[in-house]
């Protein structure tokens, strides 16, 4: 969504993340960047006999360089932005058209948000991370090349890895991050992309629940 490349992906997308009914009701922005970053990745053949590396997801040595190299959000255009270091805190910013309902926006503000969070605990070493997830202005974007943030629809939660392990455990019966990671598509599995079981974490229907829970 933040790079034009993937408008190639959308037809593809589209079809991948209709079959995600279960987690949530309906098509929404977080779930088509997941699955066009899907798209991107080469994936392994699911006939041939994958090696464990192949069948793991990558492991950064900072979240930063996690979220970037998702391509989700980038540094270069300010949609990705270290806000601190220590205590390390994160602002993520995804297009939205303006006119959509502030309420809604949210809810899909928190969907990128719990996204990144447990990509972190699955992919970094991080104990806590502070993450701000605020849409932009699509227009602004795309037109003007300009960030323009809609702060009435920002989020910001600090979470830690043992309350987002309990939150996982609870919601989707694992303590073990990397389930998080890594779904199977026709014959390829993409190691890197979101598992069903941290889609259905963050589903429209329940996100709001969700972050309360990781706040507690």
């Amino acid at each position: 969504m933040n790079h034009p490349n993937k408008l190639v992906f959308l037809s593809l997308a589209f079809y991948l993340s209709s079959c995600d009914a279960p987690a949530t009701k309906q098509t929404n922005d977080a779930d088509l960047v997941d699955t066009v970053a899907l798209t991107e990745d080469i994936g392994t053949t699911v006939d041939s006999v994958p090696t464990v590396a192949e069948l793991t997801h990558k492991h950064y040595e900072s979240v930063m360089e996690m979220v970037e190299d998702r391509n989700d959000f980038s540094t270069e255009d300010g949609t990705l932005k270290l806000i601190s270091k220590s205590p390390l805190h994160i602002q993520i910013s995804h297009q939205e058209d303006k006119n959509q309902d502030v309420n809604r926006m949210k809810r899909v503000a928190m969907q990128y948000l719990v996204s990144n969070a447990y990509a972190a605990f699955a992919c970094t070493d991080v104990s806590t991370v502070t993450i701000t997830s605020v849409p932009s202005d699509m227009d602004e974007f795309i037109n003007n090349q300009k960030l323009v943030l809609l702060n009435a629809a920002a989020v910001t939660v600090t979470i830690t890895r043992d309350k987002a392990r309990q939150v996982m455990q609870s919601r989707v019966g694992t303590s073990n991050f990397d389930d998080m990671l890594g779904i199977t598509v026709g014959k390829s599995y993409f190691a890197d992309s979101p598992s069903p079981l941290l889609n259905k974490l963050k589903a429209e229907d329940t996100v709001e629940d969700v972050i309360s829970e990781l706040k507690s």
